[in-house]
């Protein structure tokens, strides 16, 4: 007859060899420059995405359009006012010494003082490029989007594998626990402590199950798509982690961001609107020709019969309403005034911007090494440690518990890093109007271009 301790003893060993295997199948690879493996079946291609997004976004298309709109404005304002050409029929004649009066025809043109067209042009092809940098702006948060939602699908995807197999391997300790417990071996905390773990994955599990199909909504509606086509897996791009020039990132981002464009265009447009406002408490102008039919004289004798005489008239406007003048001023140097302090707080709040999203990329990198050269292989010595531990059944298993919850913690971990590395770096693109590289500090460069040879 085998004694019960040694038993129980048995059981907790091969339970402890059996966890161990299942840690090392579960575990992910610490080399950074791997992309995630591809699921079975379909995978989504995060340029194929990028492509229907800029492709068939009605944002994007709509932005296209108001650019369109913006250029095809610069020939209106420059243009000058239509003609007017006037007809006039005397109901009575007006009898004169060459004969009557029966028609009058004329032709008015009113043209703007000298130089109003011209800067109303200028404004104008400001405006236009402001839709053509306001068109790029939306490009380029299209793409950073698409970006984000594809890197979190790709996080919850992963997060759910991880979640799938440690449920399995709990469903085992459980069943473990429980006869265990039925033969007296284990503590009902022990049993009490496997099931409130695994409600824990079943309601992590389900919550990011939720959270993805919300993210291939979200996904969806950028590449305006149904959500059915955003079916399948994701593949994590490869991860690189370099230096960059926090100065040089501040540059870029405050030559190119587009929101800084566009502001500094408002300033050069608000400059034409005050130049504008001063041609507008200017006099107009317009000029006149006229030609009045006549009929033959009654005495045909009469010199000059029936000849038409002609017209030609100058007007002009008189802009003597001092108050409207007066706040048509006002209201252009108030617009140009808000214009430029609206530049300066963009430059403000772009500094802090970069320096928030550089914190949060150094943040990320330091955590994914973190838990690749530190905590995650702690983790695994840990349940090493485990099988040398006393076989005294409560502690062994509730350790086990233990155990497995920490490693799950820092595999989830270090997956939101790197998941944030590369959030992190997209929203620096975003912010800096263009790829990083131009940021890469001189050692860096160097690493980035051996590994694009390879």
């Amino acid at each position: 007859m085998i004694p019960i301790h040694r038993n129980r003893t048995n059981c907790l060993q091969r339970l402890w060899i059996l966890l161990c295997c299942a840690f090392a199948v579960l575990g992910i690879s610490d080399d950074t420059n791997k992309p995630v493996p591809a699921k079975a079946g379909k995978v989504l291609q995060l340029g194929k995405l990028l492509r229907d997004a800029v492709a068939r976004n009605p944002g994007l298309k709509a932005a296209r359009l108001e650019w369109s709109a913006a250029l095809a404005r610069i020939p209106q304002v420059k243009a000058w006012p239509d003609p007017v050409i006037q007809y006039a029929y005397f109901q009575e004649n007006v009898e004169t010494r060459v004969g009557p009066q029966e028609h009058k025809i004329g032709v008015m043109q009113s043209f703007p003082f000298p130089g109003t067209l011209t800067a109303a042009g200028k404004q104008a092809l400001e405006r236009a490029r402001i839709a053509q940098v306001r068109h790029e702006k939306i490009l380029r948060d299209l793409v950073v989007a698409v970006k984000l939602s594809y890197y979190e699908l790709v996080y919850l995807q992963e997060g759910l594998e991880l979640l799938g197999r440690q449920q399995q391997l709990l469903q085992h300790a459980l069943k473990l626990a429980e006869t265990l417990y039925t033969r007296q071996e284990a503590t009902l905390q022990d049993v009490l402590r496997a099931r409130s773990e695994a409600a824990q994955l079943d309601y992590d599990r389900m919550l990011l199950t939720e959270l993805q199909e919300v993210e291939r909504a979200h996904l969806a509606a950028l590449v305006n798509r149904p959500v059915v086509e955003i079916q399948g897996g994701f593949s994590l791009p490869r991860l690189r982690m370099a230096d960059y020039d926090y100065h040089r990132l501040e540059q870029l981002a405050m030559e190119r961001r587009e929101e800084l464009r566009i502001a500094r265009l408002t300033v050069r447009a608000t400059e034409y609107g005050e130049a504008l406002a001063g041609y507008a408490n200017l006099p107009k102008f317009t000029l006149g020709a006229t030609r009045i039919l006549t009929g033959e004289a009654a005495n045909p004798a009469m010199a000059d019969s029936g000849k038409d005489p002609v017209i030609f008239s100058l007007g002009m406007t008189l802009p003597w309403n001092w108050e409207r003048n007066s706040a048509r001023r006002r209201e252009a140097e108030a617009l140009h005034q808000a214009a430029r302090l609206k530049v300066e707080d963009l430059e403000n709040s772009t500094r802090a911007a970069v320096r928030r999203l550089y914190f949060q990329l150094v943040n990320a990198r330091r955590l994914v090494i973190l838990y690749e050269k530190t905590l995650l292989p702690q983790a695994a010595q840990a349940m090493e440690v485990a099988q040398q531990w006393q076989t005294d059944r409560t502690r062994n298993f509730s350790g086990f518990l233990e155990t497995q919850s920490v490693w799950l913690n820092f595999q989830m971990a270090r997956l939101r890093a790197a998941t944030d590395y590369l959030k992190a770096q997209a929203m620096l693109e975003q912010i800096t109007g263009g790829t990083l590289s131009e940021a890469l500090l001189p050692s860096a460069k160097q690493s980035h271009s051996e590994g694009g040879e390879k």
